[in-house]
């Protein structure tokens, strides 16, 4: 009697834990309908695990399958439906062929069978349909998910922080899932973006949540070591928008990479969810921009690490200090160049810069902008806009927004009569409703008060002692990665342009005075202007050494 091997799957999007014993029941009856045998040890199985690409390394019962069939220990093959065994259409050419090398007879339960004439036409069929199937599936998933986000819903896990609350209507259905913030987990995340603005490494966050024993968002994939915090885990959730206020969707690594990984374009679009902000836009936007380190990472034991570049090749040029010497006696150079240079690629070696060099400059530029007709002109700047009519521009913005609104209505109207898609009106509504919601958050910020805070920060930043902060600075007790992230985002550009002698160092500083009056009075910045200067710094030839900084 010729023996019959069985395979049955239910896949993620079908949690129904029955399809297997109900798929296992209908491949018996027509085991013995044909005349097979069943043998237990040849009914193979995978639970929940999708049939698509993706899946085919999880299943283990169509890996053992696979593994028997190679062995001959089976006559026929048995399934419910061409699906069953798989969704792929890579997979499934695989399997036909195999079908036809092995000589092994295959039948499904919904009529296909390999004796007769013209069944791989049939199996070629039921593969589409299979794919087509999945196909509409991800597209009513997507459409789904979208339609809740609309509806002011969530979807997807929630980040660390907050809570996932499943919501009913009055019949007790479910319509939807809720984010909650959670308020023990959300102090964790302010600690967090806090320390990452005050300078602190990614790596010393995770070390900072290790010792305080906190459970990391996510279960371990490998238990043998139990979980504890990485590095990449505080960099993606100190990224996540949602900490702000705003959901985007279609805003995570794992769409990026797939998208890229398909050859699509991907849109993403931005929903509002102000009931779940833990931090303010400025403190999101520092800690997740090159205003805490040029690196990205932080780190480093001196205040000057990765702050300068090179003008040669635009790296950032490295710090090397002798243990136990003052923060003046180090050295900064340019790795990069330095390398190049051993390589014989170039044939000057790169310029070595004193830190003691750096910090007059940095004083003497400090001075220059802060002392002079730029500070008056910036402080003319706070008072005009202390005394500016707010309410007339707050209603010039309303009529700018009804004015937007009226136009997206129009092109979605437009869009929808379309019988063929018209790339050029789909890109006008887009551009048309991300106008719209530029204005939307400006309306929504003057009617939340933001005038009331502006004037509270500009007598703030107007009364700032700079003479003070700066001390607290640039002193040799200043935390130094402190000092590195206020120093990056009050320069964003320090750049060595060259070295016209052994004693004579010309540099471009690029400088935001509004970030220098915001860190004097701990307030967040009202003005983000940039202001550029040629500085040449010499020094003495004699012992000890003298600094001179001049504006070129």
């Amino acid at each position: 009697m010729q023996i019959a091997g069985l395979y049955a799957r239910y896949s993620i999007d079908k949690q129904k834990e029955t399809s297997i014993e109900d798929q296992l029941r209908r491949c018996r009856d027509i085991a013995a309908k044909h005349g097979y045998a069943v043998d237990e040890t040849l009914v193979f199985f995978d639970a929940a695990i999708t049939g698509k690409a993706e899946g085919i390394a999880k299943r283990a019962g169509y890996s053992a399958l696979l593994k028997a069939w190679d062995e001959h220990r089976f006559d026929v093959l048995i399934v419910d439906e061409v699906s069953r065994l798989a969704r792929d259409g890579g997979e499934l050419n695989a399997l036909q062929e195999r079908i036809k090398r092995s000589g092994v007879r295959f039948i499904s339960a919904d009529g296909q069978d390999s004796m007769h004439d013209g069944w791989e036409l049939v199996y070629d069929i039921k593969g589409a349909i299979g794919k087509a199937y999945l196909k509409e599936l991800r597209h009513r998933t997507i459409r789904g998910m979208h339609g809740q986000l609309v509806r002011g819903y969530m979807v997807g896990y929630p980040p660390f922080g907050y809570d996932s609350v499943r919501e009913k209507n009055a019949a007790g259905a479910e319509i939807g899932t809720a984010w909650r913030i959670n308020e023990e987990r959300a102090a964790l995340v302010k600690s967090m973006y806090a320390m990452r603005r005050a300078g602190k490494s990614y790596a010393a966050i995770a070390e900072w949540l290790t010792s305080k024993g906190v459970a990391i968002p996510r279960k371990p994939r490998n238990t043998e070591f139990g979980g504890f915090w990485r590095a990449t885990t505080v960099r993606q959730l100190l990224g996540n928008a949602v900490y702000k206020g705003l959901f985007i969707w279609n805003g995570s690594a794992f769409a990026r990479a797939k998208a890229i990984k398909e050859h699509r374009e991907l849109k993403t679009e931005e929903f509002k969810r102000e009931h779940l902000r833990v931090i303010d836009d400025e403190t999101w936007t520092v800690c997740n921009t090159g205003q805490v380190s040029r690196t990205r990472r932080g780190g480093g034991k001196h205040p000057f690490a990765g702050l300068i570049s090179c003008g040669r090749c635009g790296a950032a040029l490295t710090v090397s200090q002798q243990q136990g010497n003052p923060a003046d006696q180090a050295r900064l150079g340019c790795a990069r160049c330095q390398q190049a240079y051993r390589a014989r690629y170039i044939k000057k070696g790169p310029p070595y810069i004193s830190a003691a060099g750096v910090r007059a400059l940095l004083l003497h530029a400090f001075g220059h902008v802060v002392s002079g007709s730029l500070a008056e002109e910036f402080r003319a700047r706070l008072r005009t806009r202390q005394s500016a009519d707010t309410e007339l521009g707050l209603a010039a913005l309303r009529t700018e927004l009804n004015q937007a609104n009226f136009a997206c209505r129009e092109l979605t109207r437009k869009f929808s009569a379309l019988s063929s898609q018209n790339p050029y009106l789909e890109s006008q509504l887009d551009k048309k409703v991300a106008e719209r919601h530029q204005l939307q958050q400006r309306v929504d910020e003057l009617e939340a008060g933001r005038a009331q805070r502006d004037t509270a920060r500009i007598h703030a930043q107007l009364d700032a002692d700079i003479g003070k902060w700066l001390a607290k600075l640039l002193s040799p007790c200043a935390p130094p990665e402190w000092a590195r992230a206020v120093l990056s985002r009050v320069f964003p550009r320090i750049v060595v342009r060259k070295k016209s002698s052994r004693l004579v160092t010309l540099f471009e500083v690029t400088m935001v005075l509004g970030q220098v009056f915001a860190q004097a009075s701990d307030t967040s910045t009202l003005d983000e202007g940039e202001v550029t200067l040629q500085f040449k710094v010499t020094s003495s030839a004699a012992r000890p050494t003298r600094w001179t900084v001049d504006l070129v």
